[in-house]
């Protein structure tokens, strides 16, 4: 078996390209692997959950035309992802929820009805598919440097962004208080719900939209602001618009960064 190392001087030989021409050397070895290429970031599928009903967590191992873009993944900010679906080629943003520095990119997916992309992914992703990567965008991200009393607010899929957030403040040990509030529409729809009760440090509180049994009731408002954090340094808010524009109305827009998700 080839290392990563071997392929990418195998893929960068100029003998190798001369060889392979006119064509180049990715229309050879993609046929071995199709994650194999030096022109196209893609990504191999290693890891598949299905943790909630309405979900699908991917684990991504991006190939080296990926990595070797030189651009530095910061916490929040997402990349593209494409599919192959019927013939026709589907790209889609997705805020990834690793930690910053980790080698793996992971991706959790709300299935939407009617998301052609959400709903192949939810039903057909499996370990070894490969997937088109490119790009990293987005200025919702951690400042430097960080805030003493963050408070995180999410609803549904926004909770991505926020996750990769935790985790990295957790590697950094962060020293100040963070609070996040998630909404769901049932507890059962609630991803990383494990991981966030076990998180040290974290102030965390439930609500759900569509059932009872959370630990706020009903939709955001000064009440919830309060039983997490009434007086935060920053808040990262990331949902749909009505909860973002009820959390901005809340607090102060200087302290509020958002981005919306549906």
């Amino acid at each position: 078996m080839f290392t990563q190392t071997l392929k990418q001087r195998v893929l960068g030989s100029d003998l190798v390209d001369l060889l392979t021409g006119p064509h180049g050397v990715d229309r050879y070895t993609e046929v071995v692997d199709p994650a194999w290429t030096r022109a196209e970031g893609r990504a191999t599928v290693v890891d598949v959950r299905r943790d909630t009903p309405r979900s699908v967590t991917l684990v991504l191992a991006p190939n080296q035309a990926f990595t070797d873009t030189g651009r530095t993944f910061r916490a929040g900010q997402y990349v593209n992802l494409a599919v192959e679906i019927d013939g026709r080629r589907h790209t889609r943003c997705y805020s990834p929820a690793n930690a910053e520095g980790t080698e793996h990119l992971e991706l959790t997916i709300g299935q939407h009805d009617g998301g052609v992309v959400s709903t192949y992914l939810y039903e057909r992703a499996r370990r070894g598919m490969v997937v088109g990567l490119t790009g990293v965008g987005g200025d919702f991200v951690l400042p430097s440097p960080r805030p003493r009393r963050i408070l995180f607010v999410s609803g549904g899929s926004g909770i991505t962004p926020v996750m990769v957030m935790l985790r990295t403040l957790i590697n950094e040990r962060h020293v100040g208080e963070v609070a996040f509030v998630h909404y769901a529409r049932t507890r059962a729809e609630a991803n990383y719900r494990d991981e966030l009760a076990a998180m040290p440090g974290v102030r965390v509180l439930h609500g759900y939209t569509r059932s009872a049994g959370g630990d706020l009731d009903g939709r955001f408002g000064a009440d919830h602001l309060a039983a997490a954090m009434p007086e935060p340094d920053a808040v990262f808010v990331c949902g749909p618009t009505d909860l973002v524009d009820a959390v901005r109305e809340l607090c102060r827009a200087e302290l509020a960064r958002s981005e919306e998700h549906t």
